[in-house]
């Protein structure tokens, strides 16, 4: 799985970009390593695109990740994130994306974490100014790659 980011200091937005299949490992790594971001404490919008997510054929290792990554994400809400004001956005365009978005956001209140699938929701949602109506653009050259 690659993961793609930015943040945006004047939007107070951080972007990721996750393409390729699933790995719990590799997002537990790259949560550890962005939550200790000085940028972060700056943040209170977070939008996640999904829509290249990609989850294997094997069903049975993927409700134990699936099952893992929310215990995960989970703990990351109950002792990380509990004293932020994030607003969350899932981009999901798949069932089992959307999957993983529902999941995630049943960790948060419902004002504070979404999903959506077209670009004009994203925007509107996370109030972006106009200079982000080319998104899928600015997502085409996100600036960091987690390794």
């Amino acid at each position: 799985m690659e993961i793609r980011y930015q943040f945006f200091a004047n939007e107070k937005l951080l972007i990721q970009k996750f393409i390729g299949v699933i790995s719990i490992e590799r997002y537990m790594a790259y949560n550890r390593s962005i939550m200790q971001s000085a940028a972060l404490n700056s943040i209170n919008k977070i939008l996640n695109d999904f829509r290249d997510l990609v989850f294997d054929d094997n069903l049975d290792d993927f409700n134990e990740r699936l099952d893992s990554i929310v215990e995960y994400r989970r703990k990351v809400s109950e002792n990380i994130l509990k004293n932020f004001d994030i607003e969350i956005l899932f981009w999901v365009d798949k069932p089992l994306p959307t999957t993983i978005a529902v999941l995630f956001s049943s960790n948060f209140s419902e004002s504070n974490c979404k999903f959506c699938t077209l670009t004009e929701d994203v925007i509107d949602m996370l109030k972006l100014p106009k200079q982000f109506s080319n998104l899928e653009s600015i997502i085409s050259n996100l600036e960091n790659t987690f390794k």
